[in-house]
């Protein structure tokens, strides 16, 4: 057993492609350029400010740049109207020239190919991503996987009855098995049922077991900006609490006369050392606070500098940790304090032998319920942990999961696709430069799930609506596809992505992915009001009245359940069957 310690994080890298924006030729998609180009500087959602990147949702594109023409009710004229409408909506974006438009449009249900553009196209997916790590995920774990911590005792070897008491353990274990959602009250609450076992000691150490997964806590591809202190690049370990990050809060005295007071939720002073000794109180002035985070011999120092205004709105920012097995620990071991179950201050790192017994244990939510989560919200921590937890589930030997048995585990699945050309997704959260595919490979994989009874609906109720929540929320509103559109989003700094589907009835469901690569910050905007434009066009086709009220109709309500396969038209055979 080795003695645990505050450290720094570990490592590595790749690279990716893209394709033209250039108005398609009405009646046929245009032609898709020829090899691969080089990597893009890419940034994350859901990241500071400073960096550039807006985060997922927190934008939708403009209204609607000209009123659309109905859709005819002849069948043939419709498809013609949809085609035409379709290349219309990307011709009339002239300021998204120099950037890459894949796109296309697949009507599930009868395996047609409506419209395509470049849909051949390898390009980055940005968050989009997570389609193929909830996917995977589910397919080869199920919708009722859960992760389980628990709490194990151990007796000293030999000890007389004298020695042995009912309220004392020689050893406690924590086991982690990845749970993502683990936090410090979930550790209160095995704290305060083991207390109510009636242990109020624990004699000679804390023994942390994380051997789920390995110690490489660092997702592939997240080196790319390893000055990064920010939550959305959280390490990912077999025992996680609170995200592996801590909110430091600064709450200013709006009289002036005190210094700014400074905590940090969770409050683990074990872990944690603060000085803020050069933030100084200013009656005017915006708050400015700089964090510098050291990694000491047994802590981790947090230094603020800055200024704070006096009358100005608590400060928050999240901050992540480097090491999440010691910080679990730490935040054990106050648990235990705050039910008076005397702890000593040795904390290891090992594995639950066998002789261990179970004491207490916490079960997290379903996968079906953590997928709902990292979609909706496009959770970058969640989708690690789904991404690397698909790895723990295809080991076929005993050892911690690595990231290496997840991109496995990724390509398993991918290739149940019958895809022609590889895609790659070399993480869970499409973060950074790692990931690669078409937007016809998208749809295929939508196919896929849609019509695969065992993950289907649970996938489907994974993806935020239209005008109603998660990273759509604020998007297609008092438009054709508000209510009508379930479907995924993705943001870095120079990709805007969403894919997903487009339906009023369960018996005409559209797949659709519309990826933009190369991107300028001036364009992002224009982006997502191409990819909104887009969709609105599918509603139309599909009998959607021209203005929506926010609401989807009672048949759009139920989950569609297409009976085609994904789209042969758009160059991909129809994918496998679900296995």
């Amino acid at each position: 057993m080795a003695s645990i310690q505050p450290r720094p994080a570990a490592s590595q890298a790749t690279a990716a492609g893209k394709a033209d924006l250039a108005p398609p030729k009405v009646g046929g998609a245009s032609a898709a350029p020829q090899g691969a180009e080089a990597a893009l500087p890419l940034e994350p959602e859901g990241a500071p400010a400073a960096t550039g990147a807006p985060a997922e949702g927190e934008e939708g594109g403009d209204a609607p740049t000209r009123a659309f023409s109905p859709a005819p009710s002849d069948p043939t004229e419709r498809a013609r109207w949809l085609e035409r409408e379709l290349n219309a909506a990307v011709a009339a974006r002239p300021a998204l020239a120099g950037a890459k438009l894949g796109a296309i449009a697949v009507d599930l249900s009868s395996n047609v190919t409506l419209w395509q553009h470049q849909a051949e196209v390898p390009l980055s997916l940005a968050s989009t991503a997570k389609l193929f790590t909830a996917a995977a995920a589910l397919r080869a774990l199920g919708p009722g996987h859960v992760w389980r911590t628990a709490l194990y005792g151990e007796e000293a070897p030999g000890a007389t009855a004298e020695e042995e008491r009912d309220d004392t353990i020689e050893t406690l274990y924590l086991r982690g098995r990845g749970d993502p959602g683990l936090d410090a009250a979930a550790l209160r609450t095995l704290a305060i049922d083991l207390a109510d076992r009636g242990i109020r000691r624990i004699r000679k150490q804390i023994v942390l077991d994380a051997s789920y997964f390995d110690d490489r806590f660092e997702p592939p591809h997240f080196d790319e900006q390893p000055k990064e202190r920010a939550a959305f690049r959280s390490p990912v370990s077999g025992l996680s609490v609170n995200r592996n990050a801590v909110t430091l809060i600064v709450t200013p005295d709006p009289a002036g006369i005190r210094e700014p007071t400074v905590r940090l939720e969770p409050a683990v002073d074990s872990y944690f050392e603060v000085i803020s000794d050069e933030l100084v109180a200013t009656p005017d002035g915006k708050t400015r606070i700089k964090i510098d985070v050291t990694a000491k011999k047994t802590k981790v120092e947090l230094r603020l500098s800055g200024q704070v205004r006096s009358d100005g709105p608590p400060f928050y920012r999240r901050v992540r940790i480097d090491d999440p097995v010691a910080f679990a620990g730490a935040t054990l071991r106050a648990a235990l304090a705050e039910r008076g179950i005397r702890a000593p201050s040795r904390i290891s790192v090992g594995e639950v032998p066998e002789k261990a017994r179970l004491l207490v244990a916490f079960d997290s939510p379903t996968l079906a319920e953590v997928v709902r989560r990292m979609n909706k919200t496009s959770d970058n921590f969640v989708a690690e942990v789904v991404f690397k937890t698909l790895g723990a589930g295809q080991r076929t030997t005993p050892g911690p999961a690595t990231w290496d048995d997840a991109a496995a585990g990724m390509r398993a699945f991918v290739a149940s696709l019958g895809l022609p050309s590889p895609v790659r997704v070399d993480n869970g959260s499409g973060l950074f430069d790692a990931s690669a595919a078409s937007a016809s490979q998208v749809v295929a994989l939508l196919g896929t799930a849609l019509r695969d009874f065992h993950i289907g609906p649970e996938f489907l109720a994974s993806l935020p609506i239209g005008g109603v929540d998660g990273t759509l929320q604020s998007r297609f509103r008092g438009r054709p596809a508000a209510g009508l559109v379930r479907a995924k989003t993705g943001t870095l700094a120079q990709v805007s992505a969403l894919a997903g589907y487009v339906a009023l009835r369960s018996d005409q469901v559209i797949g659709f992915a519309v990826l933009v690569n190369d991107l300028k910050p001036s364009q992002r905007r224009e982006a997502r009001a191409l990819q909104e434009d887009l969709v609105d066009v599918m509603a139309l086709y599909l009998g959607a009245p021209p203005a929506a009220a926010g609401a989807p109709p009672a048949a759009a309500g139920a989950p569609p359940a297409a009976a085609g396969a994904p789209p042969a038209a758009a160059g991909a055979p129809p994918a496998a069957a679900p296995k």
